[in-house]
């Protein structure tokens, strides 16, 4: 039996997953700016921290029975259907598998913050521990 999802935390998944279509429906165009949010601390580069933050704050929105776990179920329900609405760019899916590294079905914060890691080292083209909108590339973190 699921808890009811509050309002707000409903609000802030569908925003979650509004922001992703919107990044993936940018196309190649993407990669001019960051995506809004990532940035934390409003210098115009992602280091590391900046990243693993990110993957960690999906975790958060996508957990909507609050266990410190995404089960591929929640990751479609906190993404407001827009799987359904165009699967083809929204992708929930994919990401969920990127993020489930042992292929258990569930995605913990380790799982997540491990991808972001090792995104990050792909996306750091010249090794200097920070991405720049020239360096940033979809699918991201």
């Amino acid at each position: 039996m699921s808890r009811p999802v509050p309002t707000a935390l409903r609000a802030t998944g569908t925003a979650l997953a509004a922001l992703t279509l919107t990044a993936l429906l940018a196309g190649p165009a993407a990669a001019d700016a960051l995506p809004f949010g990532i940035d934390r601390n409003g210098d115009g580069v992602v280091d590391l921290l900046e990243a693993k933050d990110f993957r960690a704050r999906v975790v958060r929105t996508m957990d909507l029975d609050g266990n410190g776990q995404v089960t591929r179920a929640e990751a479609i329900e906190s993404s407001g259907g827009l799987d359904k609405v165009n699967p083809e760019k929204t992708d929930t899916s994919a990401d969920f598998k990127a993020m489930d590294a042992d292929n258990d079905e569930i995605v913990t914060l380790e799982e997540a913050q491990a991808l972001a890691e090792k995104r990050f080292g792909k996306l750091d083209k010249n090794h200097d521990g920070k991405v720049g909108p020239d360096e940033y590339k979809l699918p991201g973190f």
